[in-house]
């Protein structure tokens, strides 16, 4: 995530974060921000939670992630800096969503996703959603990062 211009890069020295969520969180607010949209995943709901709790972050829970990225486009054409929650199988079932509103139209869209069907992932049915979701976003020519360790956020 690139900060604002004048914030400095890690503002955790300065607060007493300790959880990937609060760590997340405060990612978001540092790099401004102000709407966040999506569907609870359950690696999600601790973030989602610490978002709600957050005056300065409007969050719109959605039925469907399709319509997060609808939300998130719309906080674009507003002037929001906005960013979509939902788990891999949310960002599978969104391909029309970010084939047309994304990539045809670039509209851009900052999504965080969990990415489900890993080796430390107790949900043997995730695996394969794990298995397609990287290779799905390079066949869709979206740019991606995977951030694999708390130190990397």
């Amino acid at each position: 995530m690139i900060p604002a211009a004048g914030t400095p890069m890690n503002r955790r020295a300065e607060s007493k974060v300790t959880t990937g969520p609060d760590l997340i969180h405060a990612q978001l607010q540092i790099t401004g921000v102000k709407l966040v949209s999506g569907l609870p995943d359950d690696w999600l709901v601790p973030l989602m939670a610490r978002i709600d709790r957050d005056p300065q972050i409007v969050q719109v829970r959605v039925a469907r992630e399709s319509e997060a990225v609808g939300v998130c486009g719309g906080a674009f054409f507003g002037g929001a800096p906005a960013c979509a929650l939902m788990g891999i199988a949310g960002l599978l079932a969104s391909a029309h969503e970010f084939a047309l509103f994304n990539n045809a139209h670039q509209v851009p869209l900052f999504i965080l996703a969990s990415r489900r069907g890993t080796i430390e992932d107790p949900r043997t049915y995730q695996v394969a959603q794990g298995l397609v979701g990287l290779h799905y976003l390079d066949a869709l020519q979206i740019p991606h990062m995977t951030i694999d360790r708390i130190d990397d956020l």
